[in-house]
């Protein structure tokens, strides 16, 4: 059995299982209002979720993941497509691990769809990286272990490895039967003043609305766009277009780095719904 221990605890999120408990009870308290729970009502597809530390970015991602804690709807794997922010490894990953080790429990990765994937296995690629990791101890309040997970790292952020990605994950979902909860782990924006940043990602977040995948990369390419999940933002995207005829893509929350520090420069979070 081979183990991925927990690299980013106490430092992204609390060390122990009540400190997260606690530091989760806050987020939800702080943003209750604020929530459209009506949401949990559709049926879920998945969503676009930041990554950053729960002190920056927790109040945007707590938003989805009460979402899928009030959801009916079946999951059997939560697919967790996260940037390769160290560029270790191949240009899209696997993890070769069995399980995966968090303050709050352990994740069984879902080898089967894993192996019928047929993408690299790679030793490193997911072994420091935060973009997965930080997904779990939220995503075991909303759902605990009772799911698998399967993490995919991407180095290649291009539209035609997404779609190609997202075609073997929605043919091996129907073959295997399984129910899929797509996660794209995401920041937008990198190093610009709130308002520059805010401009930034109104040009993506536009064709994001508008499920227009194409129009996206275009605007990423021209702009030189610096949201790092771009891969996984695509593939999800891509994916929704499989599962539905008509997918909607809903935001849910928006902030930066600077509601925290009060910095020049920040780092944008946005957490999106999509749904049917």
């Amino acid at each position: 059995m081979r183990i991925r221990s927990a690299a980013v605890a106490g430092q992204f999120y609390p060390s122990s299982k009540q400190e997260i408990k606690e530091e989760l009870e806050k987020l939800v308290e702080q943003e209750k209002a604020k929530i459209n729970y009506s949401l949990a009502q559709k049926t879920i597809i998945g969503g676009i979720v930041p990554h950053a530390a729960y002190a920056f970015s927790g109040a945007q991602a707590i938003h989805f993941f009460e979402l899928i804690k009030k959801s009916q709807t079946e999951i059997d794997t939560v697919i967790i497509l996260a940037p390769n922010h160290a560029k270790y490894g191949q240009s899209v990953a696997l993890d070769e691990n069995d399980r995966w080790e968090t303050p709050v429990g352990k994740y069984t990765i879902d080898v089967e769809m894993s192996m019928l994937l047929g993408l690299p296995l790679s030793p490193i690629a997911h072994r420091y990286d935060h973009a997965v990791e930080v997904m779990l101890p939220m995503l075991h309040d909303a759902l605990g272990t009772k799911v698998q997970i399967l993490p995919i790292s991407f180095r290649d952020h291009s539209l035609s490895i997404a779609k190609k990605i997202a075609e073997k994950i929605w043919t091996v979902s129907q073959q295997l039967n399984r129910q899929c909860l797509i996660i794209a782990s995401s920041n937008f924006s990198h190093n610009l003043s709130p308002s520059e940043g805010y401009e930034e990602d109104n040009k993506l977040l536009n064709e994001i609305s508008r499920m227009d995948s194409q129009a996206a990369e275009r605007e990423v390419n021209a702009n030189n766009i610096s949201t790092c999940g771009v891969g996984a933002i695509l593939c999800l995207m891509e994916y929704a277009k499989l599962q539905a005829e008509y997918p909607k893509a809903e935001l849910l929350a928006r902030g930066h780095s600077g509601d925290r520090l009060g910095a020049e420069k920040v780092v944008n979070y946005v957490s999106m719904l999509f749904y049917t």
